[in-house]
């Protein structure tokens, strides 16, 4: 692009990188110290507040552990100093202040890690800058670790050509500083604050804003092709730093994000629990114990115990001492399996493209993750280490209740990085055995017979010395010569063109120069259009394979086609005028309301290489010139016609343009003319088309069969024409160093028009270059005189005329195919209630056509475009009121209409195809809203009526005796109008002229409006379009934007608003996107977690491989790893480009939702069983006895037996049915149901256990009092109420009975706290589907507390007997208590499968319900 590779100027790599490590410095310094002043708010530096949703230990909770241990030292203080439990009260409020002192340090210091998360990955990031800026101190980076400079355009890679250590190189957005100069290609989009150097130096742009510099020559239309100098790359001198802002995003809002289900959760039973239940607990056993000591003072304890003791013993478990410690330890544990996971998958590679069945079970065996890893990675979380943001962007809480993955990235992330062939189309006389008649069997030997010469010979051939193909082009050149001397023969004697004609017609190729001699030529019928389906094939060589198994017969037309591509399309020589080229277009695109370009720069090799074709093809033949021209908009329509055709051909056609190259044969020394392009204007320079067999005249039909294929293959794919022609003139250098712009003829040039549209032979055009009949091709040839010699094609007049009559080889459509990784993961996200949301920068058709290929539902009422309806409106009319203005002011000097309406291009364009139904191939409703149906009463009428009249320009149709002057012209011309009369009425006015098919197919609708659009493909469904009406459609309307699974015309700030509007819903959002993006950072950061991907880039050439950029990962410092990790600050995990990341993703899912659980699980026994302790006090004073557990016991419990036993639930192996299940949303508040069902849950499990201990207490005290009194002194309930001590002389020297009953209680407890667990390990099987010891962990711990308990018993009783004379043992126990105690096991195993069966039951009817809500067919109304 006439750009130099190196220059003095520019900054070096170190240079640059110390700019950019100096002002993330400066920001960083500023953000961290606006935190410690708290300018951003004391509560965000405060960890205690009640109101933070994330705080699990609230100021409130703190004051509440507090008072309980001031209480437990007034009761130390006031109690008698004779009583036996006196000492333990101290013991006990000093541990109570002692974990809570502790609780508070450890949360304090997680809150603080969690404020400093964010600043603490950029300081990794800036020591990456460090270790970057002492290795290129010196060399710099090396230009292979930089993308290719003409690498073709992706948006998911964000890169600039900037001037770095002298030399250009693509530069990653994210690495511009201040002070770079960057070279800006016309038609490319900023990302940084720019100023430009060159001509005035007074242009600057901002971010987001195009380059498009002012087209020379562009105010009017050519009338003969004109020269236009390329638009080159400016420099621009970059006044911000590009990542600054990103960074400074990051730093203020990365505490902004949602916070997640199970924070909710937590803190709403938390502050229910803290609100609502301890004040009732607390007031009903004060009041309970006031009663008792009132009335029954003898036989209750000190007031002290009463009033003081008791209610912090029936209060304390109700908040957990050790529940912040269990819930960060848990957390952190969660999180490190997790991302065990990741690292687990980076070393054992998934291979995918395995058979389909071991496909699927790669995808969901489960990665072995080393405990080793987990343990390294718990120490990473727990200090705050890792990059993965645990605690901002909790991975582990939202991957485990995610409910939408959201992607917004395409091309190298869900789809192939390169467009693959998809159609290939050709015009062939080979009978089609599905289109003409039946082959006789004669006829099918000879097609067999071919087929295998074909096969065993000429493939081998091709791939040798191109033997075939040389003798086709051979003939095609003979044919075409013999043309041309015969026109010329004619031209000189002024004869007839029918006499020239048949002379031509009676020149045909000899068939068998081409095919065997068993061929005739009754074996061909009348050409027709043949279309080859090919599908992508990772297990061939070619990576694509052709469906038709008898393709090869068509190698002969395929041949051609492979060797164009060869040395246009993929030839490397080729890459940088096409560069040039393409950015050339994109500026003149904007003139023409942003209408789309096609990209020359689509490998196609896979379908060479199927074809037979071997790379030594591209030795044979050397690149003589590049030429390049293309056909704008005419000035003369009016500014609203304008505006509705670019409005139309913005999304649909492309500008039509071409490129051909002139090649020398080194074998033959012929020169060839090998074109590309669009349909449209390559067919116009097209006379004869090539069948396989020989060279055919393009009809009117033939040319309608092309056009139809392209016009309906561009609306969703990338379609692109082949044609050739050999040339005998050298072709001036000139001539390749401009860019040519072809003129737009009216009607009456096109009637008047030499140009070949019907039947006509090409001897009927005069020759453009006169040359002497006997002369042979090739400029080597010696038969060549001097006086040819010098003669040389110098104008662009001359070189449009030689041009002129090329051959139609063919038309290969290319589509992005999706991977077919990403079709299984989609598949199993629904599996698993995930609605996957594309999020597309492209309009509605082509995303809705690759959604359909990834497996989305994208038919009507299925997807929103958020392109608002004031963007819409400034992008049609941006060629108009923009640039075009800024370029040329003269058109509306000029006339205001004009009588004869110009086209966009030829007759080609003027010829917008009708298509059928049963043409469209993507959708039905697609059809629907193509052109209307004409009917074709009318237009006979208007033919065969001379009546009926047609206001045509230039009156082609009149009434009256007039003839018709071309009844082929009126029958279309009449059509159209009957077509179009319904819109006469809007715009009849502006002309007198009738409103042709490229104006009505032009004309904008909105999508509620009733006026169909002919090509219109937006959605016509109730829906909002324009991110600003999301919100009231939702308030207002229904929850349906909320269901759809594609979001076309997507910005970055329309994703990020809304991903914000699914938030507010209830939704929970894990965004998927590229790492090399600069624009993605801010929708990273707007997701509840984000994952960031690799993409694969895009190759220049399939045949040299992947890009050099795919080993920086190995070779440490790079760019493309230091912009990946600035790009990628809010994400929690990265995946390279070598990695499977779906596989990985959804096993993460499966892993996070199996630990949430669990975790959940964990939870809700903690709850019940330290409400059972709370409970358990509480019914003990109801019923007026002692206490069953002493103060020691209820912090035994509660510190060491129900957390341990609560976190071994954790440890059970991976329940990959969590992955039917549907979640749910991020509700504000517990639903009031939820806490209904565990209020009965609860009082199934464990009410009934607590009655039986309190009775096994009973039995025990009653037994101990009989045993040291008389009988019959022994009250059921009180005891002996003849002592005189407290509690009937269960205090003194009997003390050792109490403690006897409440050490056999305290064991009880623990036992029925176990066994009540195995109906939490495995909570949604029943007990003989799957047994609990699956889970060693639990088993061990279960066994573990038994004999932890056994010790404790035997201490406590060695301790009161060791103080006391009068001795109790388990001899002591009645046995009524004992079978009551250890019978009432079986009991509580049933009681609990019962439990859990009906909770299984209302699951089951949860999920039955969840999945039917979100598998209802969009546009339906839901019965729920």
């Amino acid at each position: 692009m006439d750009m130099p590779n190196s220059c003095g100027m520019g900054l070096s790599t170190s240079e640059s990188l110390d700019i950019l490590h100096a002002d993330i410095s400066q920001l960083l310094r500023q953000v961290d110290g606006n935190n410690r002043t708290g300018e951003n708010g004391w509560m965000s530096g405060w960890p205690f507040h009640h109101r933070d949703v994330r705080s699990t230990l609230p100021w409130t909770t703190i004051g509440i552990w507090v008072l309980q241990g001031a209480a437990l030292f007034t009761a130390y203080a006031m109690v008698s100093q004779d009583m036996d439990r006196r000492d333990s009260l101290v013991v006990e409020a000093f541990v109570v202040l002692l974990v809570a002192m502790v609780s508070c340090y450890v949360i304090g210091w997680d809150r603080k890690l969690h404020r400093e998360e964010m600043i603490n990955k950029v300081k990794v990031v800036l020591k990456d800058l460090e270790a970057c800026i002492q290795t290129c101190c010196e060399l710099g980076w090396g230009e292979k670790l930089y993308p290719d400079l003409y690498m073709p355009s992706c948006p998911a890679i964000t890169a600039l050509w900037t001037y770095r250590d002298s030399q250009l190189v693509n530069l990653p957005a994210a690495l511009l500083v201040r002070g770079d100069i960057i070279a800006l290609r016309p038609g490319q989009t900023v990302p940084v604050q720019c100023r430009q150097l060159e001509d005035d130096g007074s242009l600057e742009l901002q971010p987001g804003e195009i380059y498009s510099p002012r087209v020379s020559n562009s105010e009017d239309p050519p009338s003969d092709p004109r020269p236009v100098p390329p638009l080159r790359p400016c420099r621009f001198l970059v006044t911000h730093t590009a990542f600054t802002s990103n960074v400074r995003m990051c730093l203020e809002n990365c505490h902004r994000r949602p916070a997640s289900v199970q924070d909710r959760e937590r803190h709403d039973i938390h502050r229910l629990v803290e609100w609502r239940l301890l004040p009732l607990t607390l007031i009903l056993i004060l009041l309970v114990n006031l009663l008792r000591y009132f009335l029954l003072r003898d036989d209750v304890g000190h007031w002290a115990e009463m009033l003081l003791a008791l209610p912090v013993y029936a209060t304390l478990p109700l908040l957990p001492p050790l529940l912040p410690w269990l819930w960060l330890g848990l957390n952190t544990y969660g999180t490190a399996r997790v991302l065990a996971l990741v690292q687990a998958g980076k070393v054992q590679q998934i291979d995918v493209f395995e058979e389909e069945e071991e496909e699927r079970l790669l995808l969901t065996q489960s990665l072995p993750v080393q405990w080793s890893w987990v343990r390294s990675l718990m120490w990473e979380v727990l200090t705050g280490r890792t990059d993965s943001l645990p605690r901002t962007a909790n991975i582990l809480h939202t991957l485990g209740t995610v409910t939408a993955l959201c992607c917004v990235d395409k091309r190298g992330v869900l789809s192939c990085p390169n467009a693959s062939p998809e159609k290939v189309f050709f015009l062939t006389s080979l009978e089609d055995d599905g289109i003409g008649s039946e082959v006789s069997s004669e006829t099918e030997e000879k097609i067999n017979d071919l087929t295998e010469n074909i096969a065993k010979g000429s493939r081998e051939d091709v791939k040798i010395d191109l033997k075939s193909q040389d003798v086709s082009f051979k003939a095609s050149a003979e044919k075409l010569q013999r043309d041309e001397n015969v026109t010329n023969e004619e031209t000189h004697a002024n004869e007839e063109k029918q006499t020239s004609n048949t002379a031509v017609q009676e020149d045909l190729v000899d068939v068998k120069a081409v095919f065997p001699e068993s061929f005739s030529e009754d074996d061909f019928y009348e050409c027709h259009a043949e279309v080859l389906d090919i599908t992508a094939d990772p297990h061939s060589t070619c990576g694509i394979q052709f469906d038709d198994a008898r393709w090869e017969r068509h190698l002969n037309s395929l041949k051609p086609l492979g060797l164009n591509i060869l040395l246009n399309n993929c030839n490397p020589l080729t890459v940088e005028r096409n560069a040039s080229f393409m950015d050339h277009l994109n500026c003149v695109s904007k003139d023409m309301g942003g209408r789309a370009i096609l990209r020359y720069r689509r490998c196609l090799c896979q379908l060479v290489h199927q074809i037979g074709f071997s790379d030594k093809v591209l030795e044979l033949f050397k690149l003589r010139l590049q030429v390049a021209a293309y056909r704008g908009l005419g000035s003369g329509l009016g500014q609203d016609q304008l505006s509705r055709r670019s409005s139309f051909l913005r999304n649909k056609l492309p500008v039509p343009n071409m490129v051909s190259v002139v090649t020398k044969d080194y074998t033959t020394g012929m020169l060839q003319l090998l074109t590309h392009g669009t349909a449209d204007i390559v067919l116009d320079s097209c006379t004869d088309f090539w069948d396989g067999v020989d060279l055919c005249p393009l009809t009117d039909k033939d040319r309608k069969k092309i056009l139809d294929f392209y016009h309906r293959m561009s609306l969703s794919a990338y379609c692109s024409a082949f044609a050739y022609r050999p040339l005998e003139k050298h072709v001036s250098r000139q001539l390749g160093e401009v860019f040519f712009e072809l003129p737009v003829k009216d009607l009456d040039e096109l009637r008047g028009s030499d140009t070949p549209t019907s039947d006509a032979r090409p001897e009927e055009l005069a020759s453009p270059v006169q040359t002497d009949p006997g002369r042979t091709t090739g400029d080597s040839n010696p038969s060549l005189s001097s006086h040819d010699k010098d003669r040389v094609i110098r104008n662009e007049q001359d070189w449009f005329s030689s041009q002129s009559r090329q051959v139609f080889i063919g038309m290969v459509s290319a589509q992005y195919q999706a991977k077919q990784d990403v079709v299984h993961m989609i598949e199993d996200l629904d599996t698993a209630c995930i609605r996957f949301v594309h999020f597309s920068a492209e309009d509605e058709l082509r995303s809705r056509i690759f959604s359909e290929k990834m497996g989305l539902e994208a038919g009507w009422n299925c997807h929103i475009s958020l392109l608002s309806s004031m963007e819409d409106r400034s992008r049609h009319s941006s060629g108009l009121d923009g640039d075009r203005s800024r370029h040329s002011s003269s058109e509306t000097e000029g006339p205001a209409r004009r009588s004869k309406l110009q086209l966009l291009g030829t007759h080609t364009e003027e010829q917008v195809p009708i298509l059928e139904h049963a043409q469209v191939t993507f959708r039905d409703e697609v059809s629907e809203h193509l052109l209307p149906e004409s009917p074709e009463h009318e237009v006979s009428e208007a033919v065969t009526d001379p009546s009926k009249k047609c206001d045509l320009p230039g009156q082609l149709c009149v009434s009256g005796n007039q003839s018709l002057v071309d009844s082929s012209n009126v029958l279309r011309q009449c059509s159209y109008e009957s077509q179009n009369s319904r819109y006469s009425a809007e715009f009849g006015s502006q002309d007198n002229a009738l409103i042709r098919a490229d104006d009505v197919i032009s004309m904008e609708t909105d999508v509620t409006s009733h006026q169909s659009d002919v090509f219109d493909m937006t959605n016509r469904a109730k829906l909002p379009r324009g991110i600003e009406n999301i919100r009231p459609h939702l308030e207002n309307v229904d929850n349906v934007p909320l269901l759809v699974p594609l979001f076309t015309d997507a910005t970055p700030q329309a994703t990020k608003e809304m991903l914000q509007i699914m938030q507010e819903y209830g939704e929970v959002v894990c965004c998927v996107g590229s790492s090399t993006n600069i624009q993605n950072t801010g929708v990273f950061l707007q997701a509840d977690v984000s994952v960031a991907v690799e993409p694969e880039y895009p190759q220049l050439c399939m045949r040299h491989g992947a890009c050099p950029v795919s080993q920086c990962q190995e070779q440490g410092s790079s760019p493309c790893v230091l912009s990946c990790a600035l790009n990628t600050l809010p994400c929690s995990v990265v995946f390279d480009k070598e990695h499977n990341y779906t596989s990985i993703l959804l096993q993460m899912v499966q892993e996070a939702r199996h630990l949430v659980l669990c975790i959940k699980n964990c939870l809700l026994f903690l709850l019940g069983c330290q409400l059972s302790i709370s409970l358990v006090q509480v019914l003990s004073a109801v019923v007026l006895l002692p206490p069953p557990l002493s103060g020691g016991h209820v912090l035994w419990l509660s510190c060491l037996v129900v957390p341990v036993l609560s976190a071994s639930l954790v440890a059970k192996e991976t329940d990959k049915t969590v992955m039917t299940s549907a979640p749910g949303k991020n509700q504000n508040h517990v639903p009031l149901e939820s806490v209904l069902q565990f209020s009965l849950h609860y009082v199934g499990r464990f009410v009934p256990s607590l009655g039986v201990c309190l009775l096994c207490f009973a039995f025990i005290l009653h037994a101990v009092c009989t045993k040291v009194s008389p009988p019959g002194a022994c009250h059921p309930m009180f005891g002996n109420r003849n002592m005189t001590l407290s509690w009937n002389g269960y205090e003194g020297e009997y003390s050792t009975g109490l403690v006897l009953a409440q050490e056999c209680c305290c064991f009880l407890m623990v036992l029925y706290f176990g066994v009540t667990s195995m109906s939490y390990v495995h909570r949604s099987q029943p007990l003989w589907k799957k047994l609990p010891f699956t889970n060693i962990v639990w088993l061990v711990s279960f066994l573990i507390m038994l004999v932890l308990q056994v010790i404790y018993f035997a201490v406590a009783m060695a301790i009161s007997t060791s103080k006391h004379s009068v001795h109790f043992s388990l001899r002591d126990v009645p046995l009524s208590a004992w079978l009551l105690g250890l019978l009432w096991v079986i009991f509580l195993v049933a009681g609990n499968e019962l439990v859990k069966l009906h909770e299984t039951r209302l699951s089951v009817r949860y999920q039955k319900r969840a999945k039917l809500q979100f598998g209802t067919k969009l546009g339906m109304n839901s019965p729920f």
